[in-house]
Formats: C-alpha cells, sequence, structure tokens
C-alpha cells in the first residue's frame, strides 16, 4: 500500500465534502490501515484491555441518545464501576463523564449546523433529561449557548456561501 497516498487523496476528497459520514469513513480507513499494521505474533498483554475499551466506546456511541452513565455501562458491561473508570481514565486520559459529555455535545453541534430541530428535542437526542442541563453541558464545552451557535453556524455558512465563486 502506499499508505501516504491513501492519505492524501481521502484528505483532498474531505475538504469537499466535509459531511458527518464522510469523516466516519474516513477514520474507518485511518483505523483500517493501522489495523494492517498491528503485528500479532506475539501475544499482547492488553488484548483484554483493547476489547474492553472498544466495548466501552461502541456502547458510548450506541447510547448518545440516553443518559450513558458510568452506572449504566458497568451493569451492561458488568464490571466494577470504580474498575472501570480508573481503566478509562488510564486508557484515554479523560474521565469517563467528560467524554460522554464530548461526545453528546460535538454530537449536538452536528445537529444544531446540520438540521433544523429545534434547541429541546436536540437536547434529548444528545440523551439531556432537561433542557437546561444541556445548556449548561453545552455551554462548558463549546463556550456559548446552543442557539447563539447556531446562529454562528447558519452565519458562517451564509458567508462561505456568498464568499464562493
Amino acid at each position: 500500500h502506499d499508505v501516504p497516498a491513501i492519505y492524501r487523496e481521502t484528505f483532498l476528497f474531505m475538504q469537499e465534502h466535509n459531511d458527518l459520514p464522510t469523516i466516519k469513513g474516513f477514520l474507518y480507513l485511518l483505523c483500517g490501515l493501522f489495523y494492517e499494521q498491528i503485528d500479532y505474533s506475539t501475544e499482547d498483554p492488553i488484548t483484554e484491555g483493547s476489547d474492553l475499551l472498544q466495548k466501552i466506546f461502541v456502547y458510548i456511541e450506541s447510547n448518545v441518545d440516553k443518559s450513558c452513565t458510568l452506572h449504566d455501562l458497568a451493569k451492561t458491561l458488568k464490571y466494577n464501576e470504580s474498575y472501570l473508570s480508573r481503566f478509562f481514565y488510564g486508557s484515554v486520559g479523560v474521565a469517563y463523564s467528560d467524554y460522554v459529555r464530548s461526545i453528546k455535545i460535538n454530537y449536538a453541534c452536528y445537529l444544531l449546523q446540520n438540521t433544523n430541530t429545534d434547541i429541546y428535542h436536540v437536547s434529548t437526542k444528545c440523551g439531556y433529561a432537561t433542557q437546561s442541563s444541556f445548556n449548561r453541558s453545552f455551554k462548558q464545552v463549546v463556550g456559548c449557548k446552543p442557539g447563539e451557535y447556531r446562529g454562528r453556524m447558519k452565519n458562517a455558512d451564509t458567508k462561505n456561501k456568498t464568499d464562493t465563486p
């Protein structure tokens, strides 16, 4: 494989088509390329940890529309909450709750920028029980309220369309 050419071609394609499915496709391509480079000739002691981490990521992505608490994760995967918390932080370098919040808010940003869904429904699609807790989390991560973010993105999109020849 000519890996640099693949990266370059995909990156150039993404600059023209920067929608969520294209970005996910690019990330899957990268994962596939890394996977091909892994040497399985020796037994890896962290395989169990890698499998657990993968299960955690799948759980989070599958439950972004729910509360997605550490308690729920531990119950689903049949692990101790404290162990999962320490394991996740040790593996990723971020607290589980902070990571989940960033995933939810990134999804909210996508919805606010690419749909006309009202903010209340965006908050419920992101697993928040109340709009006030959603607004608080959103402002902590993004630095502004969801309505302000949507307005900025629409203004930026309008400006980009008028600046394009």
